[in-house]
């Protein structure tokens, strides 16, 4: 990131952050030994990355977990349990994910689900990717849980803090929609990192790419924030109806950021972070709304992106953008 000015900023600033071969067959009926986890803060730790969920099924359909392999290296499926958490936030027993060793290559997709007939008869079941049936499969409420992926040694991997209000804000029905992350290597737990599977899939693409993916994320540049497409159409059920804003490898000291939207008469018309603190990649969406959460009128809008760090470093960004109807 490259600085534009350097302010020397008197501040204490005290924030608190808080969020923020097919093995169908080898399903497992005991429960884990595992029945607490270690937090795993470094990025290095994610092997196993939560990508696709679906909480709120059609009718008696199930419940189902995507999982993607992120490691670059060969993992055995049957040293990793899945968990979910409790009202109080602890870590419930994890069911192993295969009693049998169940080798995951690098960049493959496993599904997890308590039944993957029911699963491939709503969505299709496609000619790649693990899928496995585990019995006692967490519990996954409709409105809204926690599910965590750890390792034998109780190491956690992944986790994801799931809500109804993660899908997007127009979804009137969202019974049988699952919940995609727009890239493998976005934080998890991070809401902004999830979209609602799109229409033309049948809303949920389990055990292959997803529909709302971001393949651009890794041509990113690092160090500044990156907004890949300058139109939305808010309306929409697709990947259109949004923007996202990323930002990739920010190693500022304790860098904060915010993010307002104006348009082209100088007016303010959404802020979509406030001295949001930011971690070393991520990303923020806009659906066209303004604060009160009506899609703006047809035009030209300005993302104005500050962020600032501790050492006094000021970094200014604008992005022009098109809401079309």
């Amino acid at each position: 990131m490259k600085s534009d000015e350097n302010y020397c900023l008197s501040l204490f600033i005290m924030a608190c952050a808080a969020c923020f071969m097919s093995c169908e067959n080898n399903a497992w009926n005991g429960f884990g030994e595992l029945s607490a986890g270690t937090a795993a803060n470094d990025s290095d730790t994610i092997v196993l990355s939560l990508n696709e969920l679906l909480f709120d099924p059609v009718g008696e359909g199930a419940d189902y977990v995507e999982l993607v392999n992120v490691s670059g290296r060969e993992l055995d499926l049957s040293h990793y349990y899945i968990h979910n958490r409790n009202s109080k936030g602890e870590l419930n027993k994890g069911r192993q994910l295969s009693a049998i060793s169940c080798k995951l290559q690098p960049g493959e997709y496993c599904l997890l689900s308590s039944d993957t007939s029911s699963v491939a008869e709503s969505y299709g079941r496609y000619d790649s990717g693990i899928w496995l049936q585990v019995n006692g499969f967490p519990s996954m409420p409709n409105a809204g849980g926690t599910i965590v992926i750890t390792d034998s040694l109780g190491t956690v991997t992944d986790e994801c803090s799931f809500l109804p209000a993660m899908h997007h804000p127009f979804l009137t029905d969202r019974e049988g929609v699952a919940l995609e992350k727009l890239h493998p290597s976005f934080p998890s737990n991070m809401a902004a990192s999830w979209a609602s599977a799109s229409a033309d899939v049948s809303y949920g693409t389990p055990g292959r790419p997803n529909s709302q993916l971001r393949t651009y994320v890794d041509e990113c540049p690092s160090g500044d924030f990156f907004l890949p497409r300058s139109w939305l159409f808010p309306l929409h059920d697709d990947s259109t109806a949004m923007l996202t804003l990323i930002y990739k490898d920010i190693y500022a000291y304790l860098p904060v950021v915010t993010i307002e939207v104006y348009s082209r008469y100088g007016e303010k018309v959404a802020t979509l972070a406030e001295n949001g603190i930011l971690g070393v990649n991520g990303l923020y969406s806009w659906y066209g709304q303004d604060d009160k959460g009506n899609i703006l009128p047809s035009g030209s809008y300005v993302l104005r992106v500050i962020t600032y760090d501790l050492s006094g470093n000021v970094f200014r960004q604008s992005f022009v953008c098109t809401v079309l109807q």
